[in-house]
């Protein structure tokens, strides 16, 4: 299904200011961005930012990540750690049917760090995440994520990327994922 501009622009909005807000506080450092905080530790230019992050019933996607799957078909020379064939990006909806792979759920932005992913971003424009998805995600173990549903006119009406977004927007998790954690 096609998305609207509105969801588009905002989906890719969000995504920029995420990454700007990695840039800026640099790999092994943390970020901020509207009140989330998470630990960069992907290099640019997607800095552990994804956009149409794909999760599969059997946690591929949450484990490992996309970035982190090795490939399984050849083996590398002696010495040499397995590659991911998703090291600069997610696999599409397409590229995943086409190997006989089905994604339970797409998420529209995904944060990942330390090989999880830690906190999914929907945007709503004219329907709010569905019940089907949030109960996918909670069967392949995501529940320990934080996620944020952000209003498309809400992201569109901003003048400069915000420091913080309504509490009501977040509908798992908290605003800081990292309290109570631990060291990371």
């Amino acid at each position: 299904m096609a998305e609207s501009y509105a969801h588009s622009l905002a989906k890719d909005l969000v995504v920029s200011w995420l990454r700007n807000a990695a840039a800026s506080a640099g790999r092994d450092e943390f970020a901020n961005c509207f009140g989330h905080l998470w630990r960069v530790n992907r290099d640019g230019p997607h800095w552990g930012v994804w956009s149409e992050y794909p999760i599969l019933a059997d946690r591929s996607g949450i484990d490992p990540v996309w970035d982190e799957e090795k490939e399984t078909d050849k083996s590398p020379p002696e010495g040499v750690w397995p590659t991911s064939p998703w090291e600069e990006r997610p696999p599409s909806y397409e590229e995943l049917i086409s190997e006989g792979r089905f994604p339970g759920a797409i998420l529209d932005i995904a944060i990942q760090h330390k090989g999880s992913i830690i906190i999914g971003i929907e945007i709503r424009h004219k329907h709010p995440v569905s019940r089907r998805k949030m109960d996918f995600l909670e069967e392949v173990g995501m529940s320990c994520i934080s996620v944020l549903e952000l209003l498309a006119y809400w992201v569109l009406g901003q003048v400069a990327p915000p420091t913080k977004c309504p509490a009501e927007f977040w509908i798992r998790g908290r605003e800081n994922p990292w309290v109570g954690r631990g060291e990371w």
